[in-house]
């Protein structure tokens, strides 16, 4: 009888262990899948991005190229401007 009491005992902690550990499993399996979901949003967000930034400076490309096919060099640009003298580093049209 005594040996019964130490087997249902000993099984019933077991028994509870495996359900702590099979929870866990759970929890973990979750956290797992939550994370890849928060990286892939991430990585679709920078493809995004960059894709932006790839349009943006193909767009300026495309700016400074009429530009200078135009003759506006960048010292053509700030002829007609007043630099001041001060630190600031103010651009006023000239008068």
């Amino acid at each position: 009888m005594l040996t019964e009491w130490k087997k249902s005992v000993v099984e019933g902690q077991w028994s509870s262990v495996r359900e702590e550990w099979a929870a866990e499993r759970e929890r973990l399996a979750s956290a797992r899948e939550e994370r890849e979901s928060k990286v892939k949003n991430v990585e679709i967000n920078i493809g995004t991005t960059a894709a932006k930034f790839a349009a943006g400076l193909a767009s300026l490309a495309v700016l400074q190229h009429q530009h200078q096919q135009q003759g506006m060099g960048n010292e053509d640009v700030v002829k007609g401007f007043h630099w001041s003298s001060g630190r600031g580093g103010f651009v006023t049209p000239a008068a």
